[in-house]
């Protein structure tokens, strides 16, 4: 089957694109291998091999089936499989950032074939779907991106006696007992029944102890924290996770 209608394609160059093997059931061998069904498209001509879309390289290697092969991830679960690649046309490594469009390998006969063509698979959450729609521009993935939020400068809150109790809200319930150590102080103070109620963040939840400089058990430093990134990976998005001081 000729297709013109290629939109968003993978072939550098090319928008007309000889599908081979369709995506879903089929019947046919390699070797030995019966097929039944097809998680992607194989497609021709023999061209450099694009991003699909904006992404993270996942994974990149040789097997005896996929040949030379590259995985991307994008944005909310998809991922975009180029197989049978070119020996030696792999442009990129694991973890590098790839733009759309950009080359990362080029059309090969590697691995169980009957000819040089590209293997071209979009999965959702580890499920392959027709790619077909995407590359016709019927459908579309969203790009990965990294997300930065700016921790803002936090002060921090010594705790110098032992086993300090700390509270659910100023003068409540004891939840738990504070180490002597710093901990992140929001800068917020409660004074209830002539004591004053530090609100501090523990394991990003808010929780109150009692300042008393008089029984020598907290300490406000002078210095306030030096801002730090948390970084974290979820659904092909990479974020730096921060605390925001609530007022």
């Amino acid at each position: 089957m000729i297709y013109t209608d290629i939109t968003n394609g993978v072939l550098l160059g090319v928008s007309r694109v000889n599908v081979t093997c369709p995506f879903g059931k089929v019947d046919f061998w390699v070797g030995n291998n019966h097929i039944t069904f097809h998680n992607g498209i194989d497609m021709t001509p023999i061209a450099p091999v694009t991003a699909f879309e904006r992404a993270k390289v996942k994974e990149t290697g040789y097997n005896t089936s996929a040949g030379n092969f590259v995985v991307l991830s994008h944005a909310n679960g998809f991922e975009t499989l180029y197989k049978h690649l070119a020996n030696g046309s792999i442009t990129h490594k694991v973890n590098e950032i790839v733009e759309k469009g950009i080359v990362i390998g080029k059309v090969g006969a590697t691995g169980n074939v009957t000819g040089a063509h590209l293997h071209f698979e979009i999965r959702e959450n580890g499920v392959p779907i027709d790619p077909l729609p995407y590359l016709q521009g019927k459908k579309t993935i969203q790009p990965y991106y990294e997300y930065v939020v700016i921790r803002p400068v936090m002060p921090m809150l010594d705790v110098v006696a032992t086993q300090l109790n700390y509270r659910d809200k100023p003068n409540g319930n004891v939840i738990g007992r504070l180490e002597p150590k710093q901990y992140y102080y929001t800068g917020h103070t409660d004074k209830i029944n002539g004591y004053e109620w530090g609100e501090l963040l523990l394991d990003n939840k808010l929780v109150y102890c009692a300042l008393n400089p008089l029984w020598n058990t907290v300490i406000m430093p002078t210095q306030p924290l030096i801002p730090f990134n948390v970084k974290g990976e979820k659904d092909g998005q990479e974020y730096d996770f921060s605390l925001t001081p609530i007022k």
